[in-house]
């Protein structure tokens, strides 16, 4: 049985009903502070959300911790940084936004696209790159109940490369299915970006200096055994104390600090999960981290053209100010673009040679619905550069908005326990809602929430029940549209629901 959850940035956080009841938090709490371990746990993440084991992870080879070849730290190495972290190199962040796999193992999609993003802002900082891992895991050969290789992954990237997120953006997460790669936008070829090369600075063995070089030019790609206590994880050094190992899973390295001992990760569980999505974990963790890692060689460039605005996503309605920028070198001319879903350009802004431009459409002469905008720069001496493609929806007709909901293979009106499913149906114009949010009621007041800011026409929608306690709820759905900045609301049916764990 497929499993599905609600998207957070691209999607949320969520739990598991495989694995809670393994590890007593309390017990974990205790034992870390008398202990002095070094990390806190918590078990909200836990609580607030629901779906598979099988959906947080997604490598196929997971790292072995029963034996561990290591190289020795070399004395000859002199690092002249104690710490990299790329969040913060004088003062810039080439790390883009925290983003969540859903309930599909394509943990391995993620990380290498997290890697790429990072990699490409480190080439040339302001770009702001966003790049497709459902095109890269659908195309690649990934499949959510299977996972997939990252070798495969930095294999693909070489060879066909990955398109702009706008392309394929990412619904398997909330779906729980496989998307066919023939979804991508037509000119997907075109819009791709390959690596020049990849290397391997770990290879099945723990390589620290070899690492920490690495980090020093960018960040990695890598695995690790995920344990049940790592779930836990809120922040401080993470380091194994409890639990069985479930899987294996694939994330960002993008740093290092040797005061705490401990690698910088970027997770793929959404914001909600330690450290606003990111954690440190110990050099001398079992879980194998750092023990297999990829760097990306992404191609050289003396600039950029991107467009800052519209954001992906954006709703918009009459008049849209756009903004793009150009940093090469000799420009002649800059344009920005705006194409309909079929890729006919509905309208051109020319800001002739302004490196900075602001370029206003009048969106009221176009039918609603999904629209694609992008900036060209023609240079001095060289063919045109072409930025990334961002995607937005033009709604000008007020939509009928509805919202409802029903249990599926359930029975609402009996009382429920453990992991329950919703179906959940939106309906709201040419755009999707803006925002989604569960809500259950005791005695008139509020006393569960759980939202996102990406929601589907269809999906599904599990909670863990023992989030509350035992008692009888009123629970229903809200959502949100907004459109420059005005909200519109619309709420669902209500179930009065009797839980008994």
């Amino acid at each position: 049985m497929k499993r599905i959850s609600l998207m957070l940035l691209l999607l949320p956080s969520f739990a598991l009903a495989s694995s809670v009841a393994t590890v007593d938090v309390k017990a974990l709490q205790t034992k870390l502070k008398k202990e002095n371990i070094g990390w806190q746990a918590d078990d909200a993440w836990l609580k607030n959300n629901s779906a598979s084991i099988k959906g947080l992870l997604g490598v196929r080879n997971a790292p072995k911790t029963d034996a561990q070849f290591e190289v020795p730290q070399s004395r000859l190495r002199n690092f002249s940084a104690t710490t990299v972290d790329w969040r913060d190199v004088n003062g810039l962040n080439y790390v883009s936004p925290i983003l969540n796999q859903g309930n599909c193992g394509s943990c391995v999609a993620f990380a290498t696209v997290a890697t790429l993003e990072t990699q490409m802002n480190i080439a040339y900082f302001g770009g702001l790159f966003r790049y497709s891992p459902q095109a890269l895991f659908a195309c690649g050969g990934g499949a959510c109940e299977m996972g997939w290789f990252p070798s495969a992954a930095a294999d693909y990237l070489q060879s066909s490369g990955i398109p702009d997120e706008a392309c394929l953006p990412y619904t398997s997460g909330a779906t729980g299915e496989d998307v066919e790669c023939s979804r991508s936008c037509s000119d997907s070829a075109n819009r791709s970006l390959k690596i020049v090369s990849y290397t391997t600075p770990t290879n099945y063995s723990k390589d620290l200096d070899s690492v920490k070089a690495a980090l020093a030019r960018g960040a990695l790609m890598t695995t690790l055994t995920v344990y049940t206590d790592f779930l836990l994880y809120k922040s401080g050094v993470y380091k194994h104390t409890t639990g069985k190992a479930e899987g294996g899973h694939a994330i960002s390295l993008i740093g290092y600090d040797d005061s705490k001992g401990a690698f910088i990760i970027r997770n793929s569980w959404g914001e909600d999960w330690g450290m606003k999505g990111f954690a440190y974990v110990s050099y001398d963790d079992i879980s194998g981290v750092g023990n297999e890692t990829y760097a990306l060689e992404v191609p050289k460039y003396n600039g950029y053209v991107t467009v800052r605005a519209p954001d992906n996503r954006a709703i918009v309605a009459g008049k849209m100010t756009a903004s793009a920028e150009s940093t090469f070198a000799g420009l002649q001319k800059l344009e920005v673009t705006v194409v309909d879903a079929q890729n006919q350009v509905k309208s051109t802004y020319d800001c002739a040679t302004q490196a900075k431009c602001a370029a206003e459409f009048e969106t009221t002469t176009w039918a609603d619905g999904t629209y694609q905008i992008f900036s060209t720069a023609t240079i001095a001496g060289k063919s045109q550069e072409t930025s990334q493609r961002q995607f937005f929806y033009v709604e000008n007709t007020a939509p009928k908005m509805s919202l409802n909901f029903e249990g599926k293979d359930v029975n609402l009106t009996q009382p429920v326990k453990g992991r329950i499913v919703f179906n959940i149906h939106a309906a709201s114009g040419a755009a999707p809602l803006s925002t989604l949010k569960l809500i259950a009621k005791q005695n008139g007041q509020i006393v569960y929430t759980r939202g996102t800011n990406i929601a589907l026409p269809e999906m599904t929608l599990g909670w863990r029940t023992v989030s509350v306690p035992n008692g009888e709820y009123d629970v229903f759905l809200t959502g949100t549209q907004v459109v420059n900045d005005q909200t519109s609301s619309v709420e669902s049916n209500h179930f009065t629901i009797t839980v008994n764990n």
